[in-house]
């Protein structure tokens, strides 16, 4: 007979949300300040990203990121939603970020969507995707 919590969402952990809340924070503040202490802490050494630096891994992200290759200046969170399932968080909402990549200006409002693994007790971003909403 099937358990009865199959195909529910997984029992609250406060305390794991909580944690994730502020590792989302920090990544955010990590990422204005360049700060490759903690953006080496927060990314996962498998991490992914998608949009727009295709194909770009940890290493390559936090150098672009310390070399002024991207950089972000601000990002202002409109809407989060988290989710703690086991060892894995979800953050997706939307913001507005001012930012460049290159020498192209890429602010504007987004989606997003940052998946998070617990490693060693730490919240650690493994995949990050963001979508530019499209503008008629």
């Amino acid at each position: 007979m099937a358990n009865a919590d199959e195909g529910q969402h997984a029992a609250k952990d406060p305390e794991a949300e909580r944690e994730l809340r502020r590792a989302n924070e920090e990544w955010a503040r990590a990422l204005a300040q360049r700060d490759a202490v903690a953006l080496d802490g927060l990314i996962a050494d498998d991490f992914l990203l998608a949009y727009p630096f295709e194909g770009d891994d940890k290493g390559q992200f936090i150098a672009d990121v310390l070399s002024g290759e991207v950089r972000v200046e601000s990002l202002q969170p409109h809407s989060a939603s988290f989710l703690v399932s086991g060892a894995t968080g979800l953050v997706f909402g939307s913001e507005t970020a001012r930012w460049h990549y290159r020498d192209r200006n890429l602010s504007g409002a987004y989606r997003f969507l940052r998946v998070y693994s617990r490693q060693e007790g730490k919240w650690r971003i493994v995949a990050l995707h963001l979508c530019a909403p499209t503008h008629h």
